[in-house]
């Protein structure tokens, strides 16, 4: 079984060990190019405006330090003696710093097709110069993905912080709530932050209420009155326009900032940021000061919007401890009632059709808890927050009893069901042990029973990953839910006996807002199709999320959402899937803009994966004409116009231009600047015309 745990993927299986050291020995001294190549890399790299904003934040000594860095780190990927595992733990670090400097997961891509440049410039001229490029290129994919995935836990984390700020229960004391968030922000982002506050403003000056770890102002040692007080300028201006206000470099900070700027010096701050605390009046109560460990660290809007709506919520906390202790009372006497309704077997499974978008046909359903006083019925966010551990396993017992009843006399053909695995049964080995055999008691048939599993519950622990695989040895499907919930999610799909994930709902949802989270669907997608797994979407909510996953994945992943089907009770289900076409298949081309730049982003990420492996595959002469790409035609039909019709166009020729160096071996550096201007301006074209 632990062989089978530390299984390398299969395309990396060659890339390390003994025959893989042999090869990168015959590079020699040609890695001794890489210092020069690291130059030309960043002197290309500063063409990129987003590069540009980012180098920008770092000092001239900085920036040698990190082409130095760089060029080590380079050094390591291509010598021999590296494992894999070693390069994993250097590639989340990367991945980590890129993250938290503002990188975003395109300039990545490119950074990394840059360094298939380099493989090409130390492989030349050796004695087998393509198997050579080739075992190069997969350990700088590894590298790619391994970074991709640090971006993602880092969102889940923040998703992850969000979502338990948002849940707290409202303590005695602000104090307590204050002590309870600094406690949780600086646990969940110390690899990104120095330290956090709270703060407040009062006659024109500012004093911390509370802290934790490094920040200016800290406590002056042996004051009786604990933090300071004092006068700037800056943050006095902010709190009267009630406004927050960030610092991306704190070496670059102007007069106004006065003392501000030396006490972040003085503790190892790069940025900051001061975001206000509102009441549920909008008025305000607080600062939250967080201090970041990074240069740049809120260069990303993103980055600010969630920093200033994690203050507006904690803002909220503060105004209902103030304003009531009642319905502290109450959610206390609800918990109690909801504990009370599953003694009492109160339970009803609804299920929610999962639907292949192409065929619109059913492929199997979720069960979903609900509990049922009188003629309310009740979510699992209202009740699951009152349950311990074990009312959590009564609820899967309750609710597998049902499905197994139920489910055989909802659907004329046997219909797979997914019920989620309690995250606490993967603490309690024996539990899980004994569940094999009380499912052969229940009746359950493996071929129709699939267990969800949360993949931010997983541990490590060989005892737990046994019990997984005989499950999956007796014939239950296993899923990943809520993939993203974790850094290693995405090698967790090589050592784990799954036969499929669902992503994430916050990357699904984000989609009509945002095409920012594309390219990590795109990821996910490719590495479940390549093992065979399937992919499920949750969130799909509506028809512009649908037609955005839908063309992003040619009808690879499969949907679920209120967009197709709400949770409904077995009796609606029978009815539901006795209509003919309770669902219509999405059709082949897109119908909106979402669907036509997700297609159009699929493409393209198709493309710069053939690039790493099979360039000489690729038809420049059809790449090179837009008409010649399916896409083109559609443009005016589904509301774009003569702009996006040129942009796609010069797309389609800067792309080409790019790929036939590549195919004659030449170097393309010079080009990619021009490759991202064109790929933004399409971007935009597209997000001006969808906000009209």
């Amino acid at each position: 079984m632990d062989k089978e745990n530390n299984r390398k993927p299969i395309w990396l299986e060659s890339a390390y060990g003994p025959g893989a050291d042999k090869m990168l020995s015959a590079l020699g001294p040609a890695r001794a190019q890489i210092a020069g190549a690291v130059d030309n890399f960043y002197h290309t790299l500063l063409k990129i405006p987003a590069a540009e904003r980012i180098l920008g934040n770092v000092s001239g000594r900085e920036f040698d330090r990190l082409k130095k860095a760089q060029a080590g780190y380079l050094t390591m990927i291509v010598s021999p003696g590296i494992t894999m595992d070693e390069h994993r733990r250097m590639a989340l670090k990367i991945g980590y710093m890129h993250c938290f400097v503002g990188v975003y997961t395109d300039l990545l891509t490119e950074s990394s097709i840059l360094y298939g440049d380099i493989a090409g410039l130390l492989t030349s001229g050796t004695a087998d110069e393509d198997a050579l490029k080739r075992l190069i290129s997969r350990r700088l994919q590894f590298d790619l993905i391994t970074q991709i995935g640090a971006y993602v836990a880092v969102q889940h984390t923040r998703l992850d912080v969000y979502n338990q700020v948002s849940r707290l229960k409202d303590p005695e004391t602000t104090l307590d709530l204050m002590g309870s968030v600094l406690d949780l922000l600086m646990n969940s982002f110390e690899k990104s932050l120095s330290g956090v506050a709270f703060g407040s403003v009062k006659n024109g000056t500012y004093r911390h209420m509370l802290s934790m770890g490094h920040v200016p102002f800290g406590p002056e040692h042996g004051s009786d009155t604990g933090y300071p007080t004092v006068k700037i300028r800056k943050i006095e201006q902010a709190w009267f326009n009630e406004q927050s206000f960030v610092k991306n470099h704190v070496y670059d900070c102007s007069e106004s900032f006065d003392s501000l700027k030396e006490a972040c010096v003085t503790k190892g701050i790069r940025s900051f940021g001061f975001f206000m605390l509102h009441d549920l009046k909008y008025a305000p109560k607080a600062y939250l000061l967080v201090c970041g460990k990074f240069p740049g660290y809120f260069s990303d809007k993103s980055m600010r919007y969630y920093w200033n709506h994690l203050a507006d919520v904690i803002g909220g906390h503060f105004d209902m401890i103030e304003r009531s202790r009642v319905k502290r009372q109450s959610r206390l006497s609800d918990g109690l009632t909801y504990r009370q309704l599953l003694a009492r077997r109160r339970v009803n499974m609804y299920y929610q059709p999962i639907i292949d978008p192409g065929t619109g046909c059913t492929v199997k359903v979720e069960a979903l808890a609900r509990l049922v006083d009188g003629e309310r019925i009740i979510s699992p966010g209202l009740f699951l927050p009152s349950f311990g551990t074990s009312h959590l396993r009564d609820l899967f017992e309750i609710g597998l009893a049902q499905v197994l009843e139920k489910l055989p006399r909802v659907s004329k053909t046997p219909l797979m069901c997914s019920i989620n695995l309690p995250p606490e049964a993967l603490l309690d080995k024996e539990w899980l042990g004994k569940l094999p055999g009380y499912l052969v008691q229940a009746g359950a048939d493996p071929q129709r029973i699939c267990l969800e599993i949360l993949e931010s519950s997983l541990h490590d622990d060989p005892g737990v990953m046994k019990q997984l695989f005989s499950l999956r040895e007796a014939g239950y499907s296993i899923f990943l839910d809520d993939v993203g919930a974790g850094e290693s999610s995405l090698l967790r799909l090589v050592n784990l006996p799954v036969s499929g994930i669902k992503i994430d709902q916050s990357f699904v949802r984000s989609l009509p807002r945002s095409f920012e989270n594309i390219d990590l669907i795109l990821s996910l997608r490719f590495l479940t199709h390549n093992r065979g797994l399937e992919c499920i979407a949750e969130g799909v909510e509506n028809i512009n999320i649908a037609e955005t996953l839908f063309h992003m994945s040619k009808g690879q992943i499969f949907f679920q959402g209120y967009a197709y089907a709400k949770p409904m009770p077995a009796e609606d289900l029978a009815v539901w899937l006795a209509r003919d076409n309770p669902c219509t298949p999405e059709p082949k081309s897109p119908r909106t803009l979402y669907g036509w730049y997700s297609g159009h982003i699929g493409r393209l990420f198709s493309i710069r994966n053939a690039l790493h492996t099979i360039p000489d595959l690729i038809d420049v002469n059809r790449l090179q004409t837009a008409e010649s790409c399916h896409l083109h035609a559609n443009i005016r039909k589904i509301g774009g116009h003569a702009e996006i019709e040129d942009a796609h166009r010069q797309w389609h020729t800067d792309y080409a231009r790019c790929v036939r160096r590549i195919q004659s071996e030449a170097n393309c550096q010079d080009l990619w600047q021009t490759l991202e201007a064109s790929k933004r301006n399409l971007q935009i074209l597209i997000e001006r015309a969808i906000r009209k």
